[in-house]
């Protein structure tokens, strides 16, 4: 079986004996992994773990030309964004153009919970692992290099593209074995997506913005029309709604599509309306998605659990900013108790894909999403320490007003009475 599956790796025609009778103890997949994909990628023998599209993928076409055209240049490319913005729609897009022209294989890494599991899930795709090599069983060292021997000869004799889904969880032990992949053949090209990079010389990262949004016609609230279309097609779409939606939502593409399916029952207006409480109203009646999308809440939640406790501190106290803020602005709010290192924390999660940075003339800012700021307030509400930030971002409002604004010769004061904010107030810069 190996043989077989290393010929066909390496693009030969094997000879057939007699067809081998299946072991019924031995896993099905094993043998379905040689067996032709259905779909788009049914028109090659050479693709393995893909799915061909349900639907059109719209808005990301400048995305996919500059995902290939760093693929083109880099040995490992990492598809970077937080959860719902498409990074494994894109990802799969991208294979099914690929297994046109070289072998294809696309490994699920989500449900694994060990990064032992590493080597015997992309064995398992290529269909090169033996019944020792199912993902979750005990391997011993010898198993384990007997494995990646055997990666290293199917990868390595041709021109051939591995993509690796769902790496933030096992990131350091997928970096491990890509590295080491890359490294013994010169003709592999490794294509993952995560919420964090690899940090490997062979990477390039390429960071999946959302959907852009305007009212006059748009890849975000495009998706949005033809979704809800799709669940009741006599839908009002007024354009100004759609937009405002799309806009709270951030364009992210999961939520948009959460937000369409709510139309079976409700207006644009009544969804716009309902999105102060985002968590509850975006739920999916989608029983092939999984779990972890299932709910807008979800996605955020994944992310959240595989931050470390300084950055789950900061994030939750820095999300009184929802125009941004400086590393000053860190420092001075989130800097306290668990937040030893605010600009390790805050590095931490742009590395995690929950803030992004902008250089504007004054400097760096951080911007996080609508969505996980208010997952962020959901999670300060629940503690112990809304009180104290309060107070230490109206310390960081004295001090950013104490200093003239552009324009301006005079510095503005603060009332005393500002203390009494609520705590549901977020800041601005002036």
């Amino acid at each position: 079986m190996v043989d077989l599956n290393t010929a066909i790796l390496k693009g030969e025609s094997p000879r057939f004996a007699s067809a081998p009778a299946v072991d019924a103890e031995t896993p099905a997949r094993t043998h379905r992994a040689l067996e032709p994909e259905h779909g788009a990628a049914a028109t090659s023998p050479r693709s393995a773990g893909l799915r061909a599209a349900p639907n059109a993928l719209l808005g990301r076409e400048a995305d996919l030309a500059e995902v290939e055209r760093l693929m083109t240049d880099a040995r490992v490319v990492t598809v970077l964004g937080p959860g719902g913005t498409g990074k494994t729609r894109l990802a799969h897009e991208i294979g099914l153009r690929a297994a046109r022209e070289i072998p294809v294989a696309l490994v699920e890494l989500a449900p694994l919970r060990s990064g032992a599991d590493v080597v015997a899930a992309i064995s398992s795709v290529l269909g090169i692992g033996e019944v020792e090599l199912t993902p979750g069983t005990v391997l011993t060292r010898a198993r384990v290099h007997d494995a990646r021997d055997r990666l290293r000869e199917a990868l390595s004799s041709r021109p051939s593209l591995l993509i690796v889904d769902n790496c933030e969880h096992l990131i350091d032990d997928v970096a491990e074995v890509v590295a080491d992949l890359v490294a013994a053949s010169g003709q592999l090209t490794v294509l993952a997506t995560s919420r964090a990079p690899m940090a490997i010389t062979a990477e390039a990262v390429y960071p999946l913005s959302p959907l852009d949004i305007a009212e006059s016609g748009s890849p975000a609230t495009e998706l949005f029309s033809i979704r809800a279309k799709a669940v009741r097609p006599s839908v009002r779409l007024d354009p100004a709604e759609v937009a405002r939606l799309c806009r709270t939502l951030d364009g992210l593409p999961l939520a948009i599509e959460l937000a369409a399916a709510r139309v079976r029952t409700m207006t644009v207006e009544d969804i716009n309306a309902r999105l102060t409480d985002r968590f509850t109203l975006l739920r999916s009646g989608d029983r092939t998605s999984p779990h972890r999308h299932r709910t807008l809440y979800a996605v955020i939640e994944w992310s959240w659990n595989l931050l470390e406790p300084d950055q789950r501190a900061a994030l939750r106290r820095l999300c009184r900013f929802p125009a941004g803020f400086t590393l000053d602005a860190a420092v001075t709010v989130a800097q306290w108790g668990e937040v030893a290192d605010a600009a390790f924390a805050v590095e931490g999660l742009v590395a995690q894909s929950m803030l992004t940075v902008v250089e504007e003339r004054a400097g760096l800012r951080y911007l996080m999403l609508e969505t996980v700021r208010e997952f962020g307030e959901e999670q300060l509400a629940r503690g112990d320490e809304e009180v104290v930030v309060l107070d230490r971002t109206f310390d960081w409002a004295e001090q950013f007003c104490a200093v003239p604004c552009a324009g301006s010769s005079t510095a503005t004061r603060l009332p005393s009475r500002a203390r009494s904010i609520p705590s549901t107030t977020t800041c601005s810069p002036c």
